[in-house]
């Protein structure tokens, strides 16, 4: 969560704070007597947040039972217990609405292409990737600009391509086979299978070779350069994984030879783009995985 507000403060946006389970025991003590405050000011503070940025608005809900409200008063009668309190909307829509009020929309750009100069083209900048046995490499983004349609053919432009060099290379292509949306946590097909600038969608069958923060453009009036992508912060530790040697080796498990772990975990970099695998210099058999956090 510090990692997130870190990088959403240094972004310049002003956040929305939910004080979510105020309904569990002790939880709303710790609000009254002035606990949770110090601790968010705290937090605001030391990653640096500015006077505008601490004026936040605050949202106490649960989650749980499904109201929200920005009044402190009623949140206390819910708190107690009460089923329903007067004092206008109690539902989640309190949280939607003050999303809409304080949260610009996505800014939407009207980009020309090298081959027309007249009519936008479409251009994505890639936010994850990942793979599918089924569907092939995946990726998820927003759109800035134009729209895309199924059975689009797309050209890939690296990040990190000089604006020049992108009328001088050859561009991977690729066929796009599918379109999906999120709605709620469930990943649906997209009807009618075309997206404009704005929408958040995931696309099946980009170029093999795509990365984060790549730039997905049309093949027949590709962008002339890469969209602007923050840069993606290196790990922050690593582990070496082998094969099990103690005596225990092979008591349980399916995947036990060095080849076959080194393999899973190649796999996982498939859908995990902040995990990279590298060979052990002191050991051939085993692998270095670098990552975020122990967590991860």
């Amino acid at each position: 969560t510090k990692y997130v507000l870190s990088r959403a403060l240094k972004m310049g946006l002003k956040p929305i704070v939910v004080l979510n389970k105020c309904d569990k025991d002790d939880a709303w003590s710790r609000i009254e007597n002035g606990e949770v405050e110090i601790e968010l000011f705290e937090t605001f503070d030391a990653l640096g947040a500015n006077d505008e940025q601490m004026d936040y608005v605050t949202v106490y809900a649960s989650g749980k039972a499904g109201w929200a409200t920005t009044d402190i008063e009623v949140a206390r009668e819910f708190s107690t217990g009460a089923k329903e309190v007067k004092g206008g909307e109690t539902s989640m829509t309190v949280l939607l609405n003050k999303i809409l009020d304080n949260i610009p929309a996505p800014e939407i750009s009207s980009l020309k292409g090298v081959n027309n100069h007249d009519d936008e083209t479409f251009a994505m900048a890639a936010t994850t990737v990942g793979f599918d046995n089924f569907l092939g490499r995946l990726c998820t983004g927003r759109i800035y600009s134009g729209t895309i349609e199924k059975n689009d053919m797309v050209a890939l432009i690296p990040r990190d391509t000089a604006p020049e060099d992108v009328g001088k290379m050859t561009l991977s292509t690729s066929n796009i086979t599918g379109m999906f949306v999120n709605r709620g946590v469930m990943r649906t097909d997209l009807e009618p299978a075309i997206a404009s600038a704005g929408d958040i969608v995931t696309l099946s069958g980009c170029p093999d070779t795509i990365a984060v923060g790549d730039t997905l453009t049309l093949k027949s009036n590709p962008l002339d350069h890469p969209l602007e992508t923050p840069p993606i912060n290196p790990p922050t530790l690593s582990m070496e994984i082998g094969a099990n040697t103690s005596p225990l080796s092979g008591k349980e498990g399916t995947i036990v030879a060095s080849s076959r772990v080194r393999e899973r975990l190649y796999s996982e970099t498939d859908n995990n783009v902040t995990l990279s695998v590298t060979k052990s210099e002191t050991d051939p058999q085993r692998s270095v995985v670098h990552a975020r956090g122990e967590l991860q």
